[in-house]
């Protein structure tokens, strides 16, 4: 058999440590809280840092370095897909938080404009590219980890809990910011409030860290070691004998970070600046949706594991497919209790596509460039569609005067998704290519 092609079936009694969830869930939410929380302060950081225009200017501005960060991160997810596929997934998952903790607590005592002029625009930028670089290799790095210390049966449900993670730092990253907003005067804020959420990267990141340390490597990658079997060039094997997988990966992944980036991150700029709610509000809004979303995560996952990866996938499509602009026309009514009813019934839509589709995107790959082929499946749609989401939604408001033209997109990408369904094997419940 070619080596390629080779099997390695789990015991279906295999025990799962807690703390390997542990050890991906939280350092997946504390990383993403420090990517994520930029998309909260982004009106805030638009005045500070990108002065000389109206506030929609300053929040495009903004929200356009917000996109930036997307743009290198298939590039952050190469570097450290590769090093993860040659060293092994913990040390590269440790580096990755060290960075993004480290970036995210630099920007939290810059000067801005007012004090240090151009200056502080461009630290901003680049500190949102070191931050996008550390973003690229962790969730495809976090989900090859629990990938390969699961069992098959049980994967799209414990891969379930790294969406939690990154999406539950959507819910912390707004909670915080709302304390925040909730605590002190406007004034306050603009002077040093907006420091503080950005601050808490520090201690977050140093826990993960020690999480991480403490971990062993996964017994995949353990046994490609052992047997002399790591790929010399992963990107390499990633790019001539990965490219059928990683097609059908960037058309499942397409839909969900569009979707994902326009829930966590957009809406809150969708109630505050077009929809005439309150920026707590709004806060308030995105954590109680991202919160009631991931609550479903497990159960989705449980689903796939049950029924298989397509009936979900196509499932939750069809639902974007057909949902997405009315649900879009009831939260433009003007009530609150609406808007936020609208905002749930979105995420969970998207919770449910994204515990078949993250599953699928591990066990498409083989163990020898998994992390490569993981990272640069995700980060290349990401990179196109899930940084622009927010612009782009923005934009399309702005410039249809319709509060609802962001529809218009994710049902396209929900089709794109329906289409690559057609073309995917059922792999729920295999055994991971070695």
């Amino acid at each position: 058999m070619n080596e390629v092609a080779k099997i390695r079936l789990y015991q279906v009694d295999q025990k799962v440590h807690p703390k390997v969830i542990l050890a991906a869930c939280a350092g997946t939410l504390i990383e993403f809280y420090d990517f994520t929380v930029y998309g909260y302060l982004a009106v805030t950081i638009g005045r500070l840092f990108f002065p000389g225009g109206d506030t929609a200017a300053a929040t495009l501005s903004a929200l356009a370095v917000f996109a930036i960060a997307f743009f290198i991160r298939p590039i952050g997810g190469l570097i450290f897909g590769h090093l993860g596929d040659r060293l092994g997934r913990r040390n590269v998952l440790s580096i990755t938080i060290l960075l993004m903790g480290t970036a995210t607590t630099v920007m939290g005592i810059l000067p801005t404009y007012a004090s240090v002029g151009i200056g502080a625009t461009i630290a901003v930028v680049l500190l949102r590219l070191v931050q996008g670089a550390a973003a690229g290799g962790e969730l495809g790095g976090a989900l090859t980890y629990i990938a390969e210390s699961v069992p098959a049966r049980k994967r799209a449900f414990l891969t379930s809990f790294t969406q939690i993670g990154s999406h539950g730092s959507a819910a912390l990253a707004a909670v915080v910011v709302a304390v925040v907003t909730s605590s002190v005067s406007q004034k306050q804020f603009l002077s040093w409030g907006w420091r503080i959420p950005l601050l808490i990267a520090l201690p977050m990141a140093a826990v993960g860290l020690f999480i991480r340390m403490r971990l062993e490597d996964t017994p995949e990658f353990r046994a490609i070691q052992s047997e002399g079997r790591v790929a010399r060039s992963p990107i390499m094997r990633t790019l001539s004998e990965g490219y059928p997988a990683l097609f059908r990966i960037w058309g499942l992944v397409t839909l969900q970070v569009m979707s994902g980036y326009f829930c966590v991150t957009f809406l809150y700029i969708y109630f505050s600046q077009f929809l005439g709610f309150s920026a707590k509000s709004a806060y308030w809004a995105t954590a109680i949706m991202v919160a009631i979303g991931i609550s479903t995560l497990p159960l989705f996952g449980r689903l796939s594991d049950r029924w298989g990866r397509k009936p979900l996938l196509r499932s939750a499509a069809a639902g974007w497919l057909v949902l997405v602009y009315p649900v879009l026309m009831l939260m433009g009514t003007g009530s609150y209790g609406l808007a936020l009813l609208g905002a749930v019934i979105l995420f969970t839509l998207n919770c449910a596509y994204a515990c078949p589709a993250f599953a699928v995107v591990t066990e498409l790959l083989p163990t020898r460039f998994r992390y490569t082929g993981a990272a640069l499946g995700i980060n290349v749609p990401l990179a196109l569609f899930g940084g622009s989401a927010p612009y782009l939604s923005a934009w399309l408001i702005e410039h249809t005067g319709s509060t609802r033209s962001p529809a218009f997109v994710i049902a396209a990408a929900a089709l794109l998704s329906l289409f690559t369904t057609t073309k995917l094997p059922e792999t729920a419940g295999r055994g991971l290519q070695a």
